[in-house]
C-alpha cells in the first residue's frame, strides 16, 4: 500500500508553522528564555503539564522529602507555584498527573 500524503493538511501545517514563526498572537503573550528568546504562548494551543509534583518527594515533611532536607529536592516547588499561578492568570489550560506506581508505602530503596 502506497502512502498518499494529505496534501491539504501538510498546507494546513505549513501555513501553521509560518504564522507562529511570526510570533506570538495578538492578545496574547510570549514566554522570555535565556540567551534573549522568546517563545509564542495562546491560549488556544498551549497547556501547563504538571507532573509527579508530590509532597511525598517534594516537601521536608514529605515520607521521602524529610530524608534530604539539606538538598536542593524541594527548592523546585517555589517556581511550579509561580509558574501555575501565572498559567491560571492567563487563562491556560492546566493538566496535572501524578505516578501511582509507589503504591500506599515508600520502598525503604528510595529512602
Amino acid at each position: 500500500v502506497k502512502f498518499e500524503p494529505d496534501m491539504k493538511r501538510r498546507l494546513e501545517m505549513s501555513a501553521f508553522a509560518k504564522a507562529c514563526a511570526d510570533g506570538a498572537k495578538p492578545g496574547d503573550g510570549s514566554v522570555a528564555c535565556r540567551g534573549d528568546r522568546a517563545f509564542p504562548v495562546a491560549r488556544s494551543d498551549t497547556a501547563l503539564v504538571i507532573i509527579d509534583m508530590q509532597t511525598d518527594f517534594l516537601t521536608k515533611e514529605g515520607r521521602v522529602g524529610q530524608h534530604y532536607q539539606d538538598t536542593p529536592v524541594c527548592s523546585g516547588m517555589a517556581g511550579v507555584k509561580r509558574c501555575l499561578a501565572a498559567a491560571r492568570a492567563a487563562g491556560l489550560t492546566i493538566a496535572h498527573s501524578r505516578s501511582h506506581r509507589y503504591g500506599a508505602s515508600v520502598r525503604d530503596d528510595l529512602v
